[in-house]
């Protein structure tokens, strides 16, 4: 999966994001392409996006060996060489170090059947339209994201699982609002070079009032 990077300088980042831009590490957004990823029944694991090198799969698998003795239905989201640390959310919550993830480590929703045992269905991945999961990857460094999915079961088949859209902060440390792609026209901030500017102007217009009253 392609990633796009996107330069956020933004007061809608939440206010870790906006001092770490007046301190000079602004917010590098990786997110996904648009487009909806289907997770497809038994497919290889999809790999939505990759962290210093570690990955988060996204996976939808079922099991029918049994004929009809036995199913077993799975599917959500872990991480490969990170803790997958996350917490249902809303859209536009801050995503951070504050917000109190609930879970750790995988993240699914199961279904199972067996003539021994009866039927199991659950899992801490809701069903729903276009839910809201807040994460923290953490590994060498932390970094804070969020997925937005849609998942639902389809009898007998499996689960119905799709992945419309991912973001993350880049920078180790600084947190995210949920549902946040892009910088925010409206509200963004300047950059160093930008606050630069500004600066060496303040102090041009200082110098010609001090001059004109000398």
């Amino acid at each position: 999966m392609i990633q796009s990077r996107l330069k956020t300088y933004t007061l809608s980042a939440g206010a870790a994001t906006t001092l770490a831009v007046l301190n000079g590490a602004a917010a590098d957004i990786a997110s996904s392409e648009p487009g909806d990823i289907e997770i497809g029944l038994n497919a290889a694991a999809t790999i939505l996006f990759s962290i210093d090198g570690k990955r988060l799969h996204a996976i939808n698998g079922v099991d029918s060996s049994g004929g009809g003795s036995y199913f077993y239905a799975t599917a959500g989201f872990y991480g490969n060489g990170f803790d997958f640390n996350w917490k249902i959310v809303g859209s536009g919550v801050t995503v951070d170090n504050a917000l109190g993830f609930t879970g750790s480590e995988e993240l699914f929703r199961q279904y199972s059947y067996s003539s021994v045992s009866g039927t199991y269905s659950g899992g801490d991945l809701p069903l729903g339209t276009n839910n809201l999961v807040a994460f923290s990857a953490v590994g060498t460094e932390t970094h804070y994201g969020w997925i937005s999915y849609s998942i639902a079961y389809s009898a007998p088949d499996g689960y119905d699982f799709t992945v419309h859209s991912w973001a993350y902060n880049d920078v180790a440390g600084e947190g995210i609002i949920a549902g946040q792609t892009t910088a925010s026209g409206s509200s963004a901030v300047p950059g160093l070079g930008g606050l630069a500017a500004l600066a060496i102007g303040a102090a041009g217009v200082r110098s010609r009032r001090q001059r004109t009253v000398a």
